[in-house]
């Protein structure tokens, strides 16, 4: 498999062969630890060895196939092929193969590293580091042209590079990187781009992983623009109308209410961080400022409630409602199980989200009550992520990534320092054997303890105060 990657002759052809290739393919560990030579496969698929195609459009299908089946449960109780937004994106590339060297490089890149995860395999990481730097110098080579830099291949092919950093990388800016020139790109070409098709699952797969990317570099997400919040409502629209999501509708409305709760708060943070800047901008005061941020925070806030209370209800009428059961561990010995890793990942982005916003409402609403309202509130969202991460982490790929944030936004409401310790074993344990970039775990003081809370707001609340 590896050869035909490699060849220059084959890369991108199906080529019949009446002879054993004179590079063969090393050895391939399954996934149950048996070694697989050439001629073991062939033997296995009942191939003569002097009459088969080397094919390796056909091999990159097959690892592309491996790839999206992680991104969803294959329980019988899975929600609406509308919602499952990954694989939607992902069926549009197979026809695609041999069309864009670029985005063959992407893909290799970004299913082998994943291969190579699940499988503890240095080898294939290799292979996929290889694949990886040859996908880099294609991608410079394609953004100096204007029409294929912006094309949907292209989008397609950085998003890919980006899930390649999350798989093969230690550092969160790796990813961050990637999804920082993906969000570019899709400025670029603009909302009217992303309606239908192909562009439109993209979009809707890779928006939220661009909020959490405005987390991570604390700049507004271009997502809040009033043109692409049209954008998600017309596409809301049309797929109601079209019937996509049948007798799901109302999981379909909870989570694009979740989502445009979300788009703001990365730019909320931001304007909280610069509340003096923000009247001399606009000749208010800084006081004036502060109260309509605080009033911004508490409004959002119900309305995450309140679409979490509808998700839930719809839940509970479909049978997908999270079980809980006990488990064998000392510091949460309770677990909760979900039907498939769209319903994880909803709960925990809603504990995850409500602790940011209990956490900024904490430095501007000064009322003992309500700050240990909000303190409270916090460690009940954080133990609920951590009662989720053995389900969530047994994803391959989209439960361990959105655990990973929900971890660490937990360390800004857990005080106990077991369980602190809990959460960074948990985030080492996910980047040895699911996505590396959680190997990261930054020194404790970037995680401060809840009582830290956000000084870099506190501190702007008070420049504000004393800003004439």
């Amino acid at each position: 498999m590896y050869s035909t990657f490699s060849d220059p002759l084959l890369r991108d052809k199906d080529v019949w062969s009446d002879m054993i290739h004179p590079r063969s393919a090393p050895s391939f560990e399954s996934t149950r630890g048996f070694s697989l030579e050439e001629d073991n496969i062939l033997r296995l698929l009942d191939v003569k060895p002097k009459q088969y195609v080397l094919s390796p459009l056909l091999q990159q299908e097959q690892l592309l196939h491996t790839f999206t089946s992680s991104l969803s449960s294959t329980d019988v109780t899975q929600l609406s092929p509308a919602l499952r937004n990954h694989g939607n994106w992902l069926a549009y590339l197979p026809p695609l193969s041999g069309t864009s060297s670029l985005l063959d490089n992407a893909v290799r890149a970004c299913t082998l590293a994943h291969l190579g995860c699940l499988n503890n395999s240095e080898h294939v990481m290799h292979e996929s580091q290889a694949l990886y730097g040859r996908a880099l110098r294609l991608l410079s080579t394609v953004l100096q042209d204007p029409e294929k830099g912006t094309s949907s291949e292209t989008l397609s092919a950085t998003i890919l590079l980006s899930f390649y950093e999350m798989l093969a990388s230690d550092r969160d800016q790796s990813w961050i990187r990637h999804a920082g020139g993906a969000s570019t790109l899709m400025k670029m070409r603009g909302p009217a781009r992303h309606r239908t098709g192909f562009d439109r699952e993209m979009f809707l797969a890779y928006r939220h992983a661009l909020i959490i990317q405005s987390f991570e570099t604390l700049t507004p997400c271009f997502l809040n623009e009033p043109e692409w919040r049209e954008l998600s409502r017309q596409i809301y629209e049309d797929m109601c109308a079209s019937g996509a999501v049948g007798d799901k509708l109302d999981v379909f409305a909870a989570a694009e209410s979740f989502f445009q709760e979300m788009a703001p708060l990365p730019g909320l943070l931001c304007d909280a961080r610069d509340i003096a800047g923000l009247a001399r901008k606009t000749n208010r005061a800084p006081k004036d400022i502060a109260k309509n941020l605080l009033d911004q925070a508490i409004n959002h806030r119900a309305n995450l409630k309140s679409a979490y209370i509808c998700f839930r209800a719809a839940l509970k009428r479909l049978g997908h409602e999270p079980a809980s059961r006990t488990s064998s561990d000392p510091v949460f010995p309770v677990r909760h199980d979900y039907t498939n890793v769209f319903t994880g990942g909803m709960c925990i982005g809603y504990w995850t989200i409500l602790i940011v916003l209990n956490t900024l409402l904490k430095e501007l609403d000064l009322s003992p009550e309500k700050t240990a309202m909000y303190q409270m509130e916090n460690v009940e969202a954080a133990r609920e992520i951590c009662k989720s991460s053995a389900w969530m982490s047994t994803s391959s790929f989209l439960g361990p990534f959105l655990l990973t944030f929900a971890l660490r936004m937990s360390l800004r409401a857990l005080g106990d320092e077991t369980q602190r310790r809990w959460i960074f074993g948990q985030l080492a344990k996910i980047g040895a054997t699911r996505l590396s970039m959680a190997k990261e775990v930054p020194f404790r003081e970037a995680y401060p303890h809840p009582d830290t809370g956000m000084p870099e707001v506190r501190d702007a609340v008070q420049r504000g105060q004393t800003f004439k």
